[in-house]
């Protein structure tokens, strides 16, 4: 009993600890480059939600692949979540090929083909769809220092002229 109570405290405050550094986040949103940061985010969440939400697919289906043609004679592949954190370390280089083409030939199918798919094909998607977001934000943050120049510059020669009035 109380050591369910000690794991759920541990978590709480991992958690909690977690959050206060995102809210450091917003406390530096004035710093310029974390400005950009977090308004680059801000615009590709949603491309970022769908690539998310495909790769998450992607990878329950290779899990489960894995999972279906492995799972019986490797030990990294003995349950589905724990081929999802399989596949992470394979994204991570750290897989054991020859063990792989020890048990299957489908094994080592899956693995190319999950490492084409997932590691070069998806994480440029991602660099894609970031880098599109910090190109239009850095657009228009061009466009609002140039509206913001112009906009002293005639309040300026505004006040120079009303002073030659005057």
């Amino acid at each position: 009993q109380v050591v369910n109570w000690a794991y759920y405290e541990q978590t709480i405050i991992a958690v909690d600890t977690l959050l206060v550094y995102l809210k450091v986040l917003h406390f530096l949103a004035g710093v310029p480059y974390i400005s950009t940061l977090l308004h680059t985010l801000s615009r590709a969440r949603v491309p970022l939600a769908c690539f998310i939400a495909c790769l998450g697919i992607l990878v329950l289906a290779f899990a489960s692949s894995f999972y279906f043609a492995l799972g019986a004679q490797l030990h990294e592949w003995r349950e589905m979540s724990v081929s999802i954190m399989s596949l992470l370390h394979v994204t991570l280089g750290q897989v054991d090929v020859p063990a792989l083409e020890r048990e299957s030939g489908l094994g080592v199918f899956l693995y190319i083909l999950f490492f084409f798919l997932v590691v070069l094909v998806s994480v440029n998607i991602f660099l894609s769809i970031v880098t599109d977001a910090y190109a239009s934000e850095k657009a228009e943050g061009i466009a609002v220092d140039l509206a913001s120049v112009l906009a002293d510059a005639a309040r300026r020669q505004y006040r120079r002229t009303r002073e030659s009035v005057s």
